[in-house]
């Protein structure tokens, strides 16, 4: 027999024997197969019932309560039979169930969000709340670093009522701003606006840092005597300047952190700037520059402010302060005043020792004390009575007082007197100018406002307002 049909017959017989061994297995009941009973009632996994919804198929629903059964372990061929038990599925249904309404929205707040409120047009123009609380909140802010945190939830209310009336002040500055502001957008052509506007803007940033820098200057070198006549300049600017100085804020970056902390930013602040400038750049178009007063104007104006002239006893000085609560003991005070008198003594400046070491109201600003007239007990009367006996710049003894221990220097001093007219023409001519310049200024405003409708929420109903515009003009004064 040839050899490739040998092991032909060869392989044929071993797959027959194997064939055959799988046969009496199955035969036995060794191998496990799966009962053919309820095999029928089984729906295959993606078959969907009638009328019923597609994903009812992949997702059925269960019964409550009802107790899934488990697929067994391949029963032992020597142990007990076992019965089957399989999960039954939940029966088709007939409808889709009814579709739930969505949970009920909350109604939007009745109460426009604070900041956002408008509390004043000056016609098309919006003032909102949250720009003048921002403002109000700079003034307060050195203030409030002053007091204690815990201590602040007492004084919430006065906080807020102090607030609201700095909110109304700033108000009328700030409509007077808008009025000024709207005029000088009608004096340009409507198609050259946005041209105009957005080369301001462009601009602006560093213009405001640079005045603001300035201002800074002044400050650093006027008395505070001065600072009212500066304030007039821009009182924006004065008032951002004033801030840096008294909180220490160096750099843009920091003022503008500080800013948004209190409600404002320095973009803010810019458009006010813009408005500002703008503003009193039309104005001055039309109230035009007050040079010419006469000598016999000036004269007139001295005999009937003669009073306005007349200079109480007064001093200036400077002061450093060891306060008794800073201390567990008067004889530590003592040692801390007298360490300071030993270096006054022996030269060093009084500013730096103040604003080093002294505990006064005035400390940062080296303990000046500005022009304060004899009797004026805002000062105790030890300090008094020392400031107007001593010789001007000699040191004084250590001053005791309910408050602490002190050491003054006088810096000038000036018994009464009236200020005859040659000295004061300078200052006649300046307050004649300011007042004509205030003369004009006001009829400005209120020509401004009888062109220009402007509401506040301080006034009457506005549909009355804007029917019947006010012709007072001395609304600004309210």
């Amino acid at each position: 027999m040839p050899r490739n049909v040998f092991v032909f017959y060869c392989v044929m017989a071993m797959l027959a024997v194997s064939y055959a061994a799988a046969s009496n297995v199955h035969a036995q009941g060794n191998f496990p197969t799966r009962p053919q009973s309820n095999l029928g009632s089984l729906r295959p996994q993606n078959a969907v019932a009638p009328n019923s919804p597609r994903a009812q198929a992949f997702f059925p629903r269960y019964p409550s309560g009802q107790q899934v059964g488990q697929l067994p372990n391949y029963p032992d061929p020597n142990g007990p039979p076992v019965s089957v038990r399989y999960a039954q599925l939940p029966g088709a249904r007939t409808h889709s169930p009814p579709i739930q309404p969505p949970a009920a929205q909350p109604a939007p707040p009745s109460e426009v969000f604070g900041p956002a409120e408008t509390i004043a047009r000056v016609g098309d123009l919006h003032i909102f709340r949250g720009d003048l609380v921002g403002d109000a909140n700079l003034i307060l802010a050195p203030n409030l670093a002053k007091i204690p945190p815990e201590e602040l939830a007492k004084v919430k209310d006065q906080i807020n009522t102090e607030r609201e009336r700095l909110v109304k002040q700033m108000l009328q500055q700030a409509i007077q701003r808008k009025l000024m502001y709207a005029m000088f957008l009608r004096s340009i052509p409507p198609d050259k606006l946005e041209e105009a506007q957005a080369n301001i803007a462009e601009r602006v940033p560093e213009q405001f840092a640079e005045r603001l820098d300035e201002m800074r200057a002044k400050l650093d070198t006027l008395q505070t005597s001065e600072y009212r006549n500066l304030a007039r300049q821009s009182p924006q600017l004065f008032r951002i300047a004033f801030l840096m100085k008294q909180l220490k804020i160096t750099t843009q970056r920091e003022l503008d952190l500080f800013l948004h902390r209190n409600g404002s930013s320095l973009d803010k602040q810019h458009q006010a700037y813009i408005e500002d400038q703008l503003g009193r750049q039309a104005m001055f178009q039309e109230v035009g520059d007050q040079k010419g007063v006469s000598l016999d104007a000036m004269i007139e104006y001295y005999e009937k402010h003669v009073e306005d002239f007349r200079v109480p006893t007064r001093a200036r000085w400077e002061q450093v302060t060891i306060r008794f609560d800073r201390f567990s003991t008067k004889f530590e005070a003592g040692e801390g005043i007298a360490k300071i008198g030993n270096e006054l003594f022996y030269g060093r400046p009084f500013k730096a020792i103040a604003q080093r070491s002294s505990h006064g109201a005035n400390a940062e600003e080296g303990g000046y004390q500005d022009w304060t007239q004899w009797g004026d007990f805002s000062v105790s009367r030890e300090i008094n009575k020392a400031v107007f006996s001593l010789p001007v710049g000699e040191l004084s003894q250590i001053i005791e007082d309910a408050e602490g221990l002190h050491i003054v220097r006088v810096i000038e001093q000036q018994q009464e007197h009236v200020i005859p007219f040659i000295e004061a023409q300078v200052s006649i001519k300046k307050s004649i100018q300011g007042e004509r310049r205030g003369k004009e200024i006001g009829e400005y405003l209120a020509k401004l406002q009888d062109q220009i409708p402007v509401w506040t929420i301080y006034d009457q109903p506005e549909s009355e307002q804007l029917a019947n515009p006010p012709a007072d003009p001395n609304r600004f004064s309210r």
